[in-house]
């Protein structure tokens, strides 16, 4: 009977093993598998984060492109509206007129030469005054765009970097150890 009860008992015990042998094997699959998951997942994240940045950087040279552009639209303008309102100083007339007297004012006194030319003139200056409001607003909205382009591809940077170290730690702190299998 205890010869019996005994090779019962190893029987169990033996199955016991086999099924603890591969409850073991189970969980390790599933553990390794959730942790390369996981990790491939924040590789994945900082890839994509990394990607963002460099197309930040794009957006931030059209940007900046942009901002040139428009600043020397404005420098344009601002010399054609100078050019339109007439002479500042004295060093700036060529012919022989006052400052206070231009020709076309001049001209303007006399009737019959009413010149239609000086009301255009003015009409244009003003246009060119609109233009060069609605020039500095848009240069002022470029510039905070680039402000805030910055500020991202600065976020994108740390996020990068604080990903990229949690995955190395992650694998530091990986269980390397290599598994005896069939030793026990």
């Amino acid at each position: 009977q205890a010869l019996v009860d005994a090779e019962e008992a190893r029987a169990r015990s033996a199955y016991l093993r086999r099924e603890l042998k591969d409850a073991i094997d189970r969980t390790e699959k599933l553990q390794k598998a959730a942790h390369k998951s996981v990790n491939d997942g924040i590789t994945q994240k900082v890839a994509e984060t990394i990607t963002l940045k460099q197309h930040l950087g794009v957006g931030l040279g059209e940007n900046r492109h942009g901002i040139h552009r428009a600043q020397r639209w404005y420098d344009a303008t601002d010399k054609a509206r100078g050019y339109t309102m007439g002479p500042v100083a004295y060093s700036d007339i060529a012919t022989r007129e006052r400052l206070d007297r231009p020709m076309v004012k001049v001209f303007q006194r006399h009737p019959g030469t009413q010149l239609p030319e000086a009301q255009e003139i003015i009409r244009s200056g003003d246009g060119l005054l609109q233009s060069l409001s609605a020039t500095s607003r848009n240069i002022g909205l470029l510039k905070l765009s680039q402000l805030r382009l910055r500020n991202d591809i600065k976020g994108k940077g740390l996020a990068s970097s604080v990903d990229s170290s949690i995955i190395r730690l992650r694998r530091r702190k990986s269980d390397h150890r290599w598994t005896l299998g069939e030793a026990f």
